[in-house]
């Protein structure tokens, strides 16, 4: 996950989804940006949020983290000066948490990265900062939005995913050993 949110970042500030859907002759119409010294918030600092931070340390991105907390002026602070917001919380409990209100929060030029889960966005709120620009682009890890989906096909600033995530043929191999070994443990502990 913390690769594929990464990827997903470069694929935003490089404009990848419009070069490689148009395969223009002119590199110039594809102009990008570096992820090099923009500003990464990571809101959910457990074990997906510190493999992001490792990774952009490592392309130069200075980066500020918070667990999440929608009274907390540290959110709000990171929110305010991140060039890139990237989510990391789980689902439960923190249903609609990113609502509108904090995507005005926003540099209008900043990208917003969820490969966590679509409920954590509040209903219509993303695509509302998408089409109001309060903000540059998004890309997000999964597709059950209709109108997202929509907007999506005409719009290179958004992309959309479906899960990919944890997707690997190293990371499924990585969860049966682990549900391997619960199991293991179970029985041995109950019989």
């Amino acid at each position: 996950t913390a690769e594929h949110t990464v990827g997903l970042m470069l694929a935003l500030s490089r404009n990848y989804k419009k070069a490689i859907k148009d395969l223009g002759l002119y590199r110039d119409e594809y102009t990008g940006h570096t992820l090099n010294g923009k500003i990464l918030g990571i809101i959910g600092y457990g074990r997906v949020g510190r493999q992001v931070a490792e990774i952009a340390k490592a392309l130069g991105m200075p980066f500020c983290a918070v667990d999440k907390s929608n009274t907390d002026e540290p959110l709000f602070s990171l929110i305010r000066n991140s060039d890139i917001i990237s989510v990391h919380i789980p689902l439960r409990g923190n249903e609609g948490f990113f609502g509108r209100w904090l995507f005005t929060l926003m540099k209008p030029t900043a990208y917003f990265i969820n490969t966590s889960r679509s409920g954590i966005v509040e209903p219509g709120a993303l695509l509302w900062a998408l089409k109001n620009k309060a903000i540059a682009g998004a890309a997000v890890d999964f597709i059950d939005d209709p109108e997202l989906r929509e907007y999506e096909k005409t719009h290179d600033n958004l992309i959309l995913t479906p899960h990919l995530g944890g997707n690997t043929f190293e990371d499924r191999e990585k969860t049966l050993n682990f549900i391997k070994a619960k199991v293991d443990a179970y029985l041995k502990n109950n019989s």
